[in-house]
This record gives C-alpha cells, structure tokens and sequence, in this order.
C-alpha cells in the first residue's frame, strides 16, 4: 500500500474529526477517539496537527465548505428573485436542523482561538458572499433603494439569532418557527426599500 502524503493523512483526520462531529458532537473529538476510528496510535494526530482544537477548527473550515456547496449548488441564472432567497435561507436553516452539532460546535464549544490561517479563512464564508450576490440580485430586480451588505449582513445575524435560540440550552423556538421567522424577515426588510 502506497504511503499517504502529509495532505492526505490530514484529509484523514478532518473526515474522521467531521464524522464524529456530525454523529456526536464536537466534544467527542479527540486523540485516543480518533487513533481508534482511524486504527492508528492516538499519537499520531499530533504529526499533522499541533493540538485537537487546531483538527477543530479545520473540520470547521470543512463545514463552512459544505455549507458554500448549498448556496452555490443552487441553480444560478440570471436575476434572482425573492423566493430563491427565500429557499436558500430555508436550506441553509434545514442544513443545521439536519446537522445540529455543526452549528453547537460554533455556538457553544470551548476551544481556543484559531490559528491566523484558519482565522483568515474563515473571515468570509463562500456561503456569506454568495448570499451578499443574490441578495443583491433581488435588491436590483425589486428596484429597491437598500444597502445589499447591509440587508445581508442583517438576514444573516437574524437566522443565526433564530438557531442560537433554538440550539441553545433553552428552546424558545422550533424549526417552523425558525424558518417562519426568516421567511418574515426576508419580506420585512425587503419591503422596507423604497421602488
């Protein structure tokens, strides 16, 4: 069997550290876990990566790549309109429903700050930009007189607000509430432009 590169056996432990994530949690993720999962020594995980929270952080860069593939898996043409808004917001709500411990790994784990590389990384989503796109795109389609960045920016921390209330430790909502509230936002602010 051909030796793994250095890149390939970080892959490794990103997918092992993924699923873990994905199955139990964040705070399922560890060396002795991994070693088991992967049928190496629990030692190993720290040839590729200074400590579990650094392997953490890159199964976070990993999620925000998935959730890029929602939004731009989405059939792009030309001038979205406010029901493709619309659905991508409720994909992006069901994707957390599906997996919830994606969004309790940023929401409640305690791990340390991430390294500048991931840090920079992360600064911009691909599914942040491409909602800023269509956004823009309903924006200019409505004729409406709106800040896209900011009409963005205040979608996006309205549905994190939504599943921090339902994701936290106290449940104040449910998931048709989460995406009913969304989809009211959505209509609010939009409706809120001068055409």
């Amino acid at each position: 069997m051909p030796k793994k590169s250095v890149a390939e056996s970080r892959e490794e432990y990103i997918l092992a550290a993924k699923k873990i994530l994905l199955e139990e949690g964040a705070g399922a993720i560890s060396a002795r876990r991994l070693g088991l999962e992967l049928g190496y020594s629990y030692t190993r995980v720290y040839t590729y990566f200074d400590d579990i929270d650094t392997l953490i952080w890159q199964v976070g860069l990993s999620v925000n790549r998935d959730l890029g593939e929602i939004f731009t898996a989405y059939p792009k043409r030309e001038g979205f309109v406010r029901e493709d808004l619309r659905v991508l917001v409720v994909r992006y709500i069901e994707y957390h429903f599906a997996s919830p411990n994606v969004f309790r790994l940023f929401l409640n784990q305690q791990i340390q700050e991430p390294p500048e590389s991931i840090l920079r990384e992360m600064a911009e989503p691909r599914h942040n930009a491409y909602l800023q796109l269509v956004v823009e795109e309903v924006v200019r389609s409505e004729g409406k007189k709106l800040d896209v960045q900011t009409v963005s920016s205040l979608l996006q921390s309205s549905v994190y607000g939504l599943l921090a209330m339902y994701f936290g430790s106290i449940r104040v909502v449910n998931k048709e509430t989460v995406i009913q509230r969304a989809e009211a936002f959505i209509e609010f602010i939009l409706g809120a432009g001068v055409g």
